[in-house]
This record gives structure tokens, C-alpha cells and sequence, in this order.
């Protein structure tokens, strides 16, 4: 299954399609993705736009969550929030599905699941709550008054008094 070209098809384009659609799609708001949706789809990319609002106002309160960020699970349910109207029009019109039809299904769930563990792995690792963290670590060394200092010949750490100054050099 991995190795079949419809397959690797789908995954790309569903990678691709993560610009679009991404996790935070559950602030209310205008994000990144719906931006670049308006700007470079137009028409379909106001589309897009009106469903990712109506699915940023049903997860507001769920940011960063399991069913908006974690990849697979919160891929599963924009893709059924978007094309939830494709299984209905199969059904009603009695197509018949091919099977690279499901390949291509299955690689465009896997490559936007991808895109998704990526953007997931960022705001874990990289997100402003993250930043903010390591800020106070450093606010929090900083009135204990410790710092290293890099020298070009040494190694030498110093204890700094409040007013910036060397009060006494630790070896």
C-alpha cells in the first residue's frame, strides 16, 4: 500500500494541503492558513474560510486539545468536517468506488496526519507557551544572579550583582 503511486498522489497532496487547512483552525479568527486559502484559491478559498469559522466556533475552548491538534484524530474529524458531503453524494447517486479512489483517500488522510504530527511536534517543543517557559527560566537565573561567561581563553562563571556588575568569580 505504501509503495503504490496513487497512494504517494494522495499523500502529497494531502501534505500539500495542510497550507490550508491546519491545526489551528480552532481559533476563532483568521489564522495563517485561511489567509493564504483566501489569497491564493479565491472563491473556494472563501469556502474554505466559512467552514474553518464554523469549525473554529464549535473547538474555540479546545485549543491545542486532543481532537484539534493531536495528528491523526484531529486530522480525521477536519477531513470529515470538510468532505463530509462526499460519502453522501456516493451513497445517493449509487457510485461505485474504485479502489485507487480509497488509495488516494487513504494517502491524502496519511500526508495531512504528517503535516499535522509536524505542526503538533512545533507547538509542543516551539509554541509562545514554550518561549514563555524558557523566559521565566531565564528572568529566574537572572535575579539568582548566576550566569556563565564565555571567555575567548577560559571558562570562567561569574556571580552578578543587580546592578550588572562581577561580584565574585566562581571557578
Amino acid at each position: 500500500m505504501f509503495l503504490n503511486p496513487v497512494f504517494a498522489v494522495g499523500v502529497l497532496g494531502g501534505y500539500s494541503f495542510h497550507r490550508y487547512c491546519d491545526n489551528d483552525w480552532d481559533i476563532l479568527g483568521t489564522n495563517k492558513a485561511e489567509s493564504r486559502a483566501i489569497h491564493e484559491l479565491w472563491i473556494l478559498g472563501y469556502l474554505i474560510y466559512g467552514i474553518s469559522s464554523i469549525y473554529g466556533a464549535i473547538f474555540m475552548r479546545h485549543h491545542r486539545s486532543i481532537q484539534t491538534h493531536f495528528p491523526v484524530v484531529s486530522t480525521i474529524i477536519r477531513l470529515v468536517f470538510l468532505f463530509w458531503w462526499i460519502p453522501l453524494m456516493i451513497y445517493l447517486n449509487h457510485w461505485i468506488v474504485q479502489t485507487w479512489q480509497w488509495f488516494i483517500f487513504f494517502g491524502f488522510w496519511w500526508g495531512l496526519s504528517q503535516a499535522d504530527a509536524i505542526h503538533w511536534l512545533a507547538d509542543m517543543f516551539w509554541s509562545e507557551d514554550s518561549k514563555r517557559w524558557v523566559q521565566q527560566d531565564k528572568e529566574k537565573k537572572w535575579r539568582n544572579g548566576y550566569h556563565k561567561h564565555i571567555h575567548t581563553r577560559t571558562n570562567v562563571t561569574h556571580k552578578f550583582n543587580n546592578q550588572g556588575q562581577i561580584d565574585e568569580q566562581i571557578d
